[in-house]
This record gives C-alpha cells, structure tokens and sequence, in this order.
C-alpha cells in the first residue's frame, strides 16, 4: 500500500510538472504576441509624434498675432485618456489622481469642471466621489490601433458631450518614455472657443 500511495505521488508530481511546463510554453508565446503588439505601437507612435508637434503652437495660439493673454476659463473640460483593460499599474490610477487634483482647484477656485473618460478604466477611480462631473465614456477605443479617423470620431464624441460654455480643454494622459517609463501630463487648449467658432482675424487660418 505504500508504494503504491508513493507511485501515485509520483505520478501526480510528473503531471504537475507537465502541467507547470505547459503553463510556461503558453506564457512564453503570449510575451513574443505581447512584445510584437509593442513594437507595432511604438513605432506608430514615434512616426506619428512629428505630426502631433506641429499642432502645439495652435493650442496656444490667439486670434491676433500679437501675444494676447487669454482669459481665465470658467468652464473647464477634462477629457481622461485611459486603458480599455486593468493590471497596468499606475497608468489609470495616475490619469485619475491628476484629474482630481485639477478639478478640486477648479472648484475652489469658483469653477464648473466637467470630465469625459476615453477608455474603459477610468471610471472606476472616479465614479464614487466625482461621479457628478462625468458627462459620458467612450468604451473601448483601443481594441484597434489609433489613427486619424478614430481620433476624429473620439473628437466628436467629446464634442457633443460638452457642456455649453466650455471655455478651455484638459486632455489627462500618460505620454510614453519607454516600456516601464510614462509621464502623466495635462495638455491644455487654453484658447478653445477659438479653435470652436474657426474664426480668425489675423490671416492665420486656424
């Protein structure tokens, strides 16, 4: 009986180990499908970063020439990009950390903030104690990789839940360094109502 009880360890030891084995097989593809997906994005995203610089100086700008100083905005809007899925450490956590930072100073200081969440994650963060200033979610806009027609239906969806009067744009992301590496900034459109209304006086056409 004893060996036969110690034949039948045996054997469920060597069906662990298989099974363990096994586990490692299907883990080491998943890190050469996950690595691929990595360099596809990275190289989308540093031969996309030149075309993304060139519209900074319009952020900024104002209908004359001259460098006219804009006025306090009232109505801020912050749109929050986050990811579609979990375990990715701080970067949700961190977009949600800096959104809420922002808009307790708004609200100290007499302002009506708004929030809309791109992706999927970031309304857990900040539905229980700011839930009041979520517009709306755009949920899982990262299933395919970004291009120019997704960032213009992501732009419509954030512009038709703006409130009236929104004065000055927020955009809350995580801007890439490398694969362990990320910034959390906040991008601002200081000058919105003029991007809005597309009108100009200088010869500039924004």
């Amino acid at each position: 009986l004893q060996q036969r009880g110690m034949a039948e360890n045996l054997q469920d030891i060597a069906a662990r180990i298989k099974s363990t084995g096994n586990i490692g097989k299907i883990t080491k593809s998943m890190k050469m499908v996950s690595a691929a997906k990595l360099r596809g994005d990275t190289d989308r995203l540093i031969k996309g970063r030149p075309f993304g610089g060139v519209t900074n100086p319009i952020f900024s700008s104002t209908p004359d020439e001259e460098d006219i100083p804009l006025e306090a905005s009232k109505k801020p809007l912050y749109v929050m990009i986050t990811s579609d899925r979990g375990l990715c450490g701080g970067v949700n956590s961190f977009v949600a950390k800096a959104t809420k930072a922002g808009i307790d100073g708004d609200v100290d200081g007499g302002k009506e903030p708004s929030v809309v969440i791109v992706g999927d994650k970031g309304s857990g963060p900040m539905a229980r104690q700011y839930g009041d200033y979520l517009l709306c979610q755009i949920n899982e806009p990262w299933k395919t990789a970004g291009n120019f027609d997704k960032a213009m239906i992501i732009a419509d969806r954030v512009i038709d839940a703006m409130p009236e009067g929104t004065d000055e744009v927020k955009i809350v992301y995580n801007r890439f360094v490398s694969a362990i590496v990320y910034e959390t900034e906040i991008k601002t459109v200081a000058n919105f109502p003029v991007l809005a209304s597309g009108e100009d006086d200088s010869k500039n056409d924004l």
